[in-house]
């Protein structure tokens, strides 16, 4: 099954504070290595257009705000709380859409991220982490609610809906607008 567009879904900008809300403004200055797949990841879950693609990619999409918290986590202060409660809310949207009938299996001529130079990995502040963070958890919502729309297996429609959850809460925290 093929998933409409809505114009709704034109207007995903790249981070948060195109949308008129801001990461949470007071968290460390740190830096900490930026994850170079983020990128593709995301631009794979933006090209995401049917029920079994946007599973897999929101399910990377999860992994991937998993990774970022793992890459900060060794640094107390603002961003650290923060951290602590969106990281069981991407464990929870991952482990939702991995119960997805539609999620198909892991696929090995699925694309892949290119491989990273054998170069210092570019540093990022907590601030770019956690516009990054909350920019992926948006789409991902946004497209599991497209996903969930479409989906003709209760199984599936209450998968994506449950994960859409998970990632406002992830993106909630990441904006400082969480519970």
């Amino acid at each position: 099954m093929r998933l409409k567009r809505p114009s709704t879904e034109a207007g995903i900008r790249n981070d948060v504070r195109t949308s008129g809300g801001n990461a949470v403004g007071d968290f460390d200055q740190g830096r900490v290595a930026m994850n170079p797949t983020q990128p593709f990841i995301r631009q794979r879950l933006e090209d995401a257009r049917i029920l079994a693609e946007i599973l897999a990619a929101c399910y990377d999409a999860f992994d991937e705000m998993l990774s970022a918290f793992d890459r900060y986590e060794s640094g107390p202060g603002p961003f650290y709380a923060a951290l602590v409660m969106a990281g069981p809310a991407a464990a929870g949207g991952r482990n939702t859409v991995g119960m997805a009938p539609s999620l198909p299996p892991p696929d090995r001529d699925r694309p892949r991220p290119p491989e990273p130079a054998n170069e210092p990995a570019a540093q990022e502040t907590a601030q770019e982490v956690a516009d990054a963070v909350a920019g992926l958890a948006a789409l991902a919502a946004r497209k599991l609610r497209i996903a969930a729309t479409a989906a003709t297996s209760p199984a599936d429609h209450s998968a994506c809906v449950q994960a859409a959850q998970y990632a406002d809460e992830v993106c909630g925290f990441m904006t400082g607008t969480g519970q």
